[in-house]
């Protein structure tokens, strides 16, 4: 069954913020990329709750075939967006309507769909009302804005179960961020200066965003589909470059991220779990020293099951946290748990004490090892992997489509003023009605994306006759 909750968004509104994190911004606030892109916020700039809300409304629209007239229950809305109904909330969703009814936005330059404007200027809602004695807000979004979402060839689904629990206002834009700079790579690199503009953020020491980026991957990493690992590579005083990097993508065989990092580098990454060994049924529990296929051992061979032993004990202390990891009691309840179920078992258990313990780690340690509560986190890793196989699969066809369309694009481009006039007359028939009532620039946003699909049928047509 498809997921109800999932949002299309085109790539530009998860590049440039549609929302910020400071509650204090000015009315009258406005924003500029050095891209060209400007932001006008007439009355309290949107932040995290509104850009929740607008994911929303957009899934709503969606559901409902686009209409850029939609009505909304606002205790529905509320619930949706993890807000508990109430009158002050119903309030502070009418400010939200008052927040996005006030926003201006301006782009120069080219839309990822590849068409190029001197300048474009849209707003994100039109109008919205309330009637007595109704509880259902009746509002109109921006034709031009859900048009751009609608068409767009370049695009992201956005889960909105998953944004909601990102509650740092902060891991919630950074998720946008990555969201749109891996869609066709795995590894992405800024300025960590350059990163707190775009986000945007107000900071302006280094280690207060490093600080503040750390926590916010942390969430990341635990709700949702993302693992991401963080590099800083120093390169002068007060700068550095940081290296994000899906670590699902690393290898074949695991998701550890390189081991090798410079004096000058450090690493940011989340707990990773080793592949299973071997298991025969004359050797220990899985993972407890090296497997030798064989019941009996001799002297040599026992030495070096020994000391594997006490290099897998010691990789699991490494799992402790730095304040728990010289603890004796804690150091026995690991190294009892390793001789009694093998490393795999103990380490996924570690891996859930960290990510879940409450202010007693030790209690909390063995309950997991009692009952294996890491097991939990073991399968969403390995389910984490099989929706990195068929996110890999959707951008491989996703970048397919790009390189047809920018072919066809081309294509078009070249033709004769002729059979440019041609293909657009031919657009336009075929168009007909849906053309109906549409201002110049959806028209011809329209007939332009018509004569594309025109050029790529043929194309296809004649590729079929050739075979």
């Amino acid at each position: 069954m498809p997921n109800k909750n999932l949002v299309k968004q085109d790539l530009n509104f998860l590049e440039y913020p549609l929302w910020f994190q400071d509650e204090r911004l000015p009315e009258g606030f406005v924003w500029k990329d050095r891209d060209g892109f400007i932001y006008r916020a007439g009355y309290k700039p949107p932040v995290r709750i509104d850009g929740l809300y607008l994911c929303y409304f957009l899934r709503e629209s969606q559901r409902n075939n686009w209409a850029q007239h939609i009505v909304v229950s606002q205790r529905g809305a509320m619930r949706a967006c993890g807000v508990s109904p109430g009158k002050a909330n119903a309030l502070r969703l009418h400010d939200d309507l008052e927040r996005w009814i006030n926003i201006t936005l301006s782009f120069q330059g080219t839309f990822y769909s590849g068409v190029e404007y001197q300048k474009l200027q849209f707003n994100v809602m039109n109008d919205w009302y309330l009637q007595k004695p109704r509880h259902h807000l009746d509002l109109h979004l921006n034709d031009f804005f859900i048009e751009k979402i609608k068409h767009s060839n370049f695009s992201k689904l956005l889960d909105l179960n998953i944004l909601r629990k990102l509650k740092r206002p902060l891991a919630l834009r950074l998720y946008e961020i990555l969201l749109k700079n891996f869609m066709y790579r795995d590894e992405w690199s800024i300025d960590a200066h350059k990163l707190a503009r775009k986000i945007p953020i107000a900071e302006i020491y280094l280690s207060q965003i490093l600080k503040k980026l750390k926590i916010a991957l942390e969430q990341i990493n635990r709700y949702t589909d993302m693992t991401v690992a963080m590099t800083v590579e120093h390169y002068s005083r007060g700068r550095a470059m940081l290296t994000f990097r899906n670590i699902y993508h690393d290898s074949k065989t695991g998701i550890l991220p390189d081991k090798g990092q410079s004096k000058n580098s450090s690493l940011s990454s989340p707990d990773t779990s080793r592949l299973p060994v071997c298991v025969q049924p004359a050797c220990r529990p899985s993972g407890a020293g090296r497997c030798t296929g064989r019941s009996e051992l001799g002297a040599s061979e026992m030495v070096a099951v020994i000391d594997d032993d006490s290099k897998e004990i010691e990789e699991l202390f490494e799992l402790l946290p730095t304040e728990h990891r010289s603890k004796k009691t804690i150091r026995d309840i690991v190294e009892r748990g390793y001789r009694k179920y093998g490393f795999d078992y103990v380490a996924r258990n570690i891996r859930y004490t960290n990510q879940n313990h409450n202010k007693n780690y030790r209690a909390f340690l063995i309950k997991a090892l009692k009952d294996d509560w890491g097991l939990e986190l073991q399968e969403d890793e390995e389910t984490k992997k099989e929706r990195y196989k068929a996110q890999t699969k959707r951008e491989r066809q996703e970048k397919a489509q790009f390189q047809r369309l920018k072919s066809v694009q081309r294509f078009i481009k070249n033709l004769s003023k002729e059979k440019y006039e041609k293909l657009r007359n031919k657009a336009i028939s075929e168009l007909g009605d849906q053309l109906a009532g549409k201002e110049s620039h959806i028209s011809n946003l329209l007939i332009r994306s018509h004569m594309e699909g025109i050029v790529e049928r043929r194309k296809r047509e004649c590729s079929g006759a050739e075979n």
